[in-house]
């Protein structure tokens, strides 16, 4: 689990999806070096269309390096496409995201993920996942709200809000969510962990 990911995966079925998701990719980084894919999946769960497929690749190969090119980068991050046919799409993207060793793949989630359940890809995720639900906003956020339980990932959330804060210009909320039924060990070690979310909150002027 890394504090703040170098190096991220942002795989896409269509390259229309892919520049809200590349620029909060490129968000996450905050500021530092990194390197962010465009990773682009055409799957063929049959061998006799595989040759059928390099058309497909090719022109989503095209298309994705044209958007690649119009992500800003401040000369610190490296944005690169890459495109991968495979029998099942998810299998392929944990592949490339094993062998690229990245620290974060951002997903785009509309209830399924290429083909595959949520429960599926989060049961052995091949690094840190980000699940974007939804369609970004055209227009420029304001307010992020952060949800955080007091489980493990509750600081990983907390570094990720404030990477966007940062970039682009967020005020963060931190709202603590206390499932109901929870025993009493359960409820102290929520409530640590929450409290150095908070701590870590009050040193942030964007964080209330």
């Amino acid at each position: 689990m890394a504090d703040r990911p170098t190096r991220i995966l942002v795989p896409v079925a269509r390259p229309d999806e892919a520049e809200p998701l590349l620029r909060l990719a490129t968000a996450l980084l905050g500021g530092q070096a990194g390197r962010v894919i465009a990773l682009g999946v055409v799957e063929v769960p049959d061998s006799p269309a595989y040759s059928q497929a390099a058309a497909r690749a090719r022109e989503l190969r095209r298309r994705l390096q044209a958007v690649c090119a119009e992500i800003p980068d401040a000369g610190r991050v490296e944005v690169r496409s890459a495109v991968r046919v495979s029998r099942r799409a998810w299998q392929g993207i944990r592949r490339v995201a094993l062998q690229e060793q990245v620290d974060l793949v951002v997903l785009g989630w509309a209830g399924e993920v290429f083909g595959t359940t949520l429960a599926a890809v989060v049961r052995e995720p091949p690094a840190d996942l980000a699940i974007v639900r939804g369609t970004l906003p055209g227009r420029p956020l304001r307010r992020l709200l952060l949800a955080v339980r007091g489980g493990p990932q509750a600081e990983l959330a907390f570094r990720w809000a404030a990477a966007l804060a940062e970039a682009l210009n967020l005020q963060v909320t931190v709202l603590n969510v206390r499932p109901r039924g929870q025993s009493l060990q359960e409820r102290a070690r929520a409530e640590h962990v929450f409290a150095g979310v908070a701590r870590l909150a009050e040193r942030r002027p964007r964080f209330s």
